[in-house]
């Protein structure tokens, strides 16, 4: 596909364009994504602090439950005390019901109750009683008056109902009382724990109280608003009484469903203690999100949080990324077209009318090119950038083909004329190297004949020189043989006295052995003799000299062997020595036929030496004629090749001026071709 390069440009541009709204779409995406990350970040923000908070409360109302527990234990051991002792023991109580409670800052208050006449005879009521204000314990019997008669307050009867077998144990040892507010004591919105007391026999003797004030729930609660508008609660679920509402405090101790919304925690009992559910509702045409838990006290603890304030943020910081990237996209695009317009106009358009230039130069038109440069230099006057500099090279291009075409048209015609006179110069040549080629050929042949004599005269010569040659080198064959003779001579004469000087030690060897035969022989004597007295004595013996016999017997016998063997060896000794002898003397005869040899070889040496010295002094003279006539022929071989050059030279002239008559008429015709070619161009 064909594509001008307009088109080229602004298909670029569109293709980064295109590029640059799918980056843009991408950061449009990621930003998408970012904040989705957030609303579960947030969520999960959420769902922590409700599990932190309710983890807490839990872990106050578990200790709250241990309190009452090991005080009705501390109960039952004072029961036990008093019914055995018959003491007052009303002090120690007092004493134990501040102490514990100091300790247990979570508590408003709390205390020991007894049943009617348990604990004394005399006294109905007993119901010590300790209340923490200003973070202080006091002590107090206030609650145990006739008029009060917390045998039958509802707290009281939550743990052991009216009418109850007092000999029977409760399904449960810990109770909590419904929220409720204290206006008897502390005067605080509170639960109440109960724990039962029992005798030794498990009969129900009363119970132990901890009352846990909902004050703190409730500004941990309103610590929990995430949002102006969320609604932070906590529930009592078994009463379903709202015991924490910040948003509006006159709703607290009313039912949770008379909300709108408390339908939706009808499904908290299948939600397991510290596992936080968020559901999304839709009230009154507005999107809140649920969250809430519930806690191992039976506490459920949540917010109602509206979606459009939750994610505000979020969502506004998913407009401001989008407008961003809207704008970002309206400026590149605004940008891209304002480079397609500057390259067009700056680029393409020039392009386009050089293209129209260098159409005219082709078509031979140089002078209609010069002027629409020079428009084109008007249209566009700045030669800093590519096109101006390329509008520059195509006026100096121009320039320089006019420069060059009108001094072609004038060469050609100077080419025309010179060709003419070179034709004629050369058919003169021709005649004058006609003339010198026929004497050439009478030389040559002359020469040639004072060559072939001065040839037989060389060749005569170089026989001579050969032969004397020859006697030489056979004369010194002869020498070299006959030196090569006397070194060979030389090293048997060395041979035989190595020989002598070696069979001298053999002989002085065969007399040192001749000595060590002798030793031999006498210890094989001393041993005969040895064997025989060892014989003498084994006699003496008599048969415990058997064994040593034999042994006598062997030694005789290998000394007798040993003589013999002696004697063997003496023998061979002597002949050896004499064989020595005689092999000495004859190497000595033999020594002296070498030297008389070595002296007659040397004569015939020195003989041969004065004849190679006189064939020396021939060979030299004959070489000096030899090398005469070999200069003499060589010469005359000079001269009949210098004249066949000579005559080769002045043919290959002529064909080279048959040739160069043939060029310049070729010449004439491509002079008056290019003439007319050149005409077609229309220069300055």
């Amino acid at each position: 596909m064909n594509l001008t390069l307009k088109l080229k440009i602004l298909l670029m541009v569109g293709i980064i364009t295109l590029a640059s709204l799918l980056g843009c779409i991408l950061l449009i995406n990621n930003a998408r994504v970012i904040g989705n990350s957030l609303r579960i970040e947030t969520e999960n923000h959420i769902k922590a602090l409700i599990g932190r908070n309710a983890e807490r409360i839990g872990s106050a109302m578990l200790l709250m439950e241990r309190n009452a527990d090991d005080l009705a234990t501390a109960g039952e051991v004072f029961f036990a005390i008093c019914k055995a002792t018959n003491q007052d023991i009303t002090e120690q109580i007092k004493e134990y019901l501040v102490n514990n409670f100091k300790k247990l800052p979570g508590a408003i208050g709390g205390g020991l109750w007894y049943e009617p006449y348990a604990l004394f005879d005399k006294k109905r009521n007993y119901g010590p009683y300790v209340y923490r204000e200003n973070d202080q314990v006091f002590f107090t019997w206030d609650l145990n008056t006739t008029t009060y008669d917390y045998h039958n307050q509802a707290w009281y009867r939550l743990a052991i109902p009216k009418g109850w077998d007092r000999s029977q144990k409760r399904p449960l040892r810990i109770y909590w009382t419904d929220p409720y507010f204290d206006e008897a004591a502390t005067k605080a919105l509170m639960i109440t724990v109960d724990a039962l007391m029992h005798d030794q026999q498990g009969r129900l003797i009363g119970l132990s109280t901890v009352d846990f004030s909902l004050g703190d729930l409730k500004d941990m609660v309103a610590r929990m608003t995430v949002t102006p508008s969320s609604l932070p609660f906590a529930v009592d679920l078994s009463s379903g009484l709202l015991i924490s509402f910040p948003a509006d405090s006159s709703k607290v101790l009313s039912k949770i469903d008379d909300l709108g919304w408390g339908e939706e925690l009808e499904k908290v009992k299948d939600v397991k203690p510290g596992e936080v559910v968020v559901n999304l509702l839709s009230i009154r045409g507005s999107n809140f999100l649920l969250f809430y838990t519930v806690t191992s006290a039976g506490t459920a603890l949540g917010i109602l949080a509206p979606c459009e304030e939750l994610y505000a943020h979020i969502n506004e910081l998913n407009r401001s990324s989008m407008y961003t990237s809207f704008i970002v996209i309206l400026v590149q695009i605004i940008l891209y077209l304002l480079i397609a317009l500057f390259m067009v106009r700056r680029i393409c358009n020039p392009i386009s009318k050089l293209t129209d230039v260098a159409q005219e130069i082709a078509e031979g038109d140089l002078t209609g090119a010069s002027k629409s440069l020079s428009v084109i230099k008007h249209i566009s006057p700045s030669d800093r950038d590519e096109t101006g500099r390329l509008l520059a090279a195509f006026q100096g291009m121009n320039r320089n083909l006019n420069a060059l075409f009108g001094q072609v048209q004038r060469s050609g015609t100077q080419v025309a004329s010179s060709s003419t006179q070179i034709a004629a110069s050369s058919k003169q040549i021709q005649a004058t190297i006609n003339d010198q080629a026929t004497s050439t050929n009478q030389a040559s042949v002359s020469s040639k004949q004072i060559s072939a004599t001065a040839n037989a005269l060389a060749d005569t010569m170089n026989e001579v020189v050969t032969a004397a040659s020859e006697t030489a080198d056979l004369a010194g064959s002869g020498q070299a043989g006959l030196e090569d003779m006397e070194k060979s001579m030389q090293g048997v004469l060395k041979g035989t006295e190595s020989v002598s000087v070696k069979l001298g030690e053999i002989k002085e060897n065969a007399l040192n052995i001749g000595s060590i035969v002798s030793t031999i022989t006498r210890v094989a004597d001393q041993t005969n003799l040895l064997s025989l007295n060892a014989a003498i004595e084994a006699e003496k013996a008599g048969e415990y000299g058997l064994g040593f016999s034999v042994v006598a017997r062997e030694i005789r016998r290998l000394a007798d062997q040993t003589s013999v063997a002696v004697l063997d060896i003496e023998d061979m000794v002597n002949r050896m020595e004499a064989s020595v002898s005689a092999g000495a003397t004859e190497m000595d005869a033999f020594s002296q036929q070498v030297s008389s040899a070595v002296n007659k070889i040397n004569k015939t040496g020195k003989q041969l030496d004065g004849i190679m010295e006189r064939v020396r002094t021939l060979s030299p003279r004959f070489q000096t004629v030899n090398e005469g006539m070999e200069a003499q022929s060589n010469s005359a071989g000079q001269i009949s090749e210098t004249m066949n050059h000579l005559n080769i030279v002045t043919h290959n002239t002529l064909e080279a001026l048959q040739e160069f008559n043939l060029a310049a008429e070729y010449l004439r015709e491509a002079a008056q071709d290019l003439q007319d070619e050149v005409s077609r161009f229309k220069v300055n």
